[in-house]
């Protein structure tokens, strides 16, 4: 649910305040993409990275490390580093084009 990662992004003490520049945020829920841009642009401002990750393959897909992935992203190398994340728990990655795409 978008309000859910809007709560753990900007409520106080959330990841916007607390995490360092750099941070490389990966969202595998499925949320509004309107507001996937909205925190990709807020966490480009604070030195971070923000895609939007949504995946299938379901609790066995998860259970065997197979999900796949499609990652909105804002460069290629942003997606990069994404994957290095996503590719613990998953076989399949797809870069999907900019935030929001995923």
């Amino acid at each position: 649910m978008t309000q859910h990662v809007e709560e753990v992004l900007y409520q106080e003490g959330g990841i916007f305040e607390s995490a360092n520049e750099g941070t490389c945020i990966v969202d595998t829920s499925t949320i509004s993409p309107i507001a996937v841009k909205e925190f990709s642009a807020d966490a480009k401002k604070k030195g971070m990275i923000f895609c939007d990750t949504p995946m299938s393959g379901g609790v066995m897909g998860a259970a065997n490390g197979t999900l796949t992935f499609m990652v909105g992203n804002s460069s290629e190398e942003d997606f990069e580093k994404a994957s290095i994340v996503l590719g613990g728990m998953g076989k399949n990655i797809f870069n999907c084009g900019p935030p929001g795409s995923g």
